[in-house]
């Protein structure tokens, strides 16, 4: 029976493999340099704070800049001090709810029946008043709307409650922004008769007249 060659046994080169020593050496070499280089080094903190506010979102450094803003509710609330402190509680309202902060005034409080020019008396009155509007973070914004009754306008410089809702919230923004609030903070809705605080259906007589006054209005929405 034949006997079968084994193969030959492969003898690989001494030298094979050296080169992964070298390089083991040259890494130690190197991390032990960078500690030492680090040791002797001294870590700027005014620098690494830039860089790490450099990296933060814009938002976010915004946010952290801004100084705390006050509540709607703490506006709400200083807002009602003052209208009992003035005594104005059956001509101003203010109420707060999730859409925000709304101060409501009677007609007879700021304007003459009809017209969009503002007492100047009762101007006078309602500094305190506009004083802390105007004080509210510039992160709120404010709505002026003009109301008024169903009556159709028969004469005067205006053809239609449109125009009177429309001249007196404009009337209003001017009142504010001579106050220092800027314009684009404000915006100006007209809603004539079309929004009644009190619905006119089935009133009569004196119910209906004091419907009406009611629904004469101005309002100041914060939010």
């Amino acid at each position: 029976m034949a006997q079968g060659k084994l193969a030959p046994v492969r003898k690989g080169n001494k030298d094979e493999g050296l080169w992964l020593l070298s390089f083991a050496d040259l890494s130690c070499i190197l991390i032990a340099f960078f500690v030492l280089l680090l040791s002797y080094s001294k870590i700027d903190t005014d620098k690494m704070k830039q860089v790490e506010d450099s990296t933060k979102p814009k938002e976010k450094k915004q946010e952290q800049s801004k100084t705390p803003v006050e509540s709607l509710e703490a506006v709400s609330k200083k807002l009602e001090d003052k209208v009992k402190e003035l005594k104005l509680n059956d001509k101003m309202k203010v109420l707060y709810d999730a859409d925000g902060v709304t101060l409501e005034l009677t007609e007879n409080l700021l304007f003459p029946t009809g017209s969009a020019t503002a007492k100047s008396a009762f101007l006078d009155s309602l500094q305190p008043v506009l004083k802390l509007v105007g004080s509210t973070s510039e992160r709120y914004h404010l709505t002026l709307e003009g109301h008024t009754d169903d009556r159709p306008i028969a004469s005067g410089p205006f053809h239609s409650n449109w125009e009177l809702s429309a001249a007196r919230g404009i009337s209003l923004l001017h009142i504010l922004k001579a106050r220092g609030i800027r314009e684009e903070r404000m915006s100006v809705h007209s809603y004539a008769h079309t929004k009644p605080k009190t619905p006119y259906a089935t009133l009569r007589g004196l119910t209906l007249e004091k419907a009406r006054a009611t629904n004469r209005r101005v309002v100041i929405r914060i939010n």
